[in-house]
């Protein structure tokens, strides 16, 4: 994931834009012990099957990320309508949240994600994101999955989720699991060279 992620801002700064990336709580520079493999078994067990414990991770990681526009704002002078949201795997399943809270974002693009991944049990209603899906309208949205994705099933995770979603929303599927495609990566980028440039 760490790769695809890496490609994605790279292409991102290529076409001019700027590039803010935070550790969310447990992870990267960030870590905490909590999570010793950083396996999908290891992340389910330790905090996404823990409710109560995932939902103030939740809402953590909501505050880290307003935290960070207020960042962008205040200190670097960045235009308000020139900030966008992009969340991949499970920066993208918080995005539901984050962005349905956050609304000084200009746009949002969830990538490879969906309501839940194959191994949660479920989650608090505060921390659902098919609770916050229709508060991220009008924001422009441009959402991206894998047909074959194995951590986020199509009918039962992601299908779901995305008919939630209001006009202003571009949806794409590509031919492939739990990863981004070339011609995804380009779709990406030239819906955000679109709609900021």
């Amino acid at each position: 994931k760490d790769g695809t992620y890496n490609r994605i801002v790279k292409g991102l700064i290529r076409s001019g834009m700027n590039v803010l990336a935070i550790d969310l709580l447990h992870f990267g520079e960030r870590k905490t012990g909590l999570l010793t493999t950083f396996k999908n078994d290891d992340k389910a067990k330790n905090l996404y099957n823990r409710k109560s414990f995932y939902l103030e991770w939740v809402i953590q990681t909501t505050k880290d990320v307003s935290r960070s526009v207020d960042l962008l704002l205040n200190h670097y002078n960045a235009s308000a309508d020139s900030i966008a949201y992009l969340g991949l795997s499970r920066g993208a399943e918080m995005g539901f949240i984050v962005t349905g809270v956050e609304k000084r974002f200009s746009a949002v693009a969830l990538l490879i994600s969906g309501h839940f991944d194959a191994l949660e049990t479920g989650h608090l209603a505060a921390a659902c994101p098919a609770n916050y899906v229709g508060r991220i309208s009008p924001t422009p949205t441009f959402l991206l999955n894998g047909k074959y994705d194995s951590d986020y099933d199509a009918e039962k995770s992601v299908k779901p989720l995305h008919r939630l979603f209001g006009g202003n929303t571009e949806v794409h599927w590509m031919d492939s699991g739990h990863s981004i495609t070339k011609e995804g990566l380009q779709l990406l980028n030239n819906w955000f060279v679109d709609t900021f440039l």
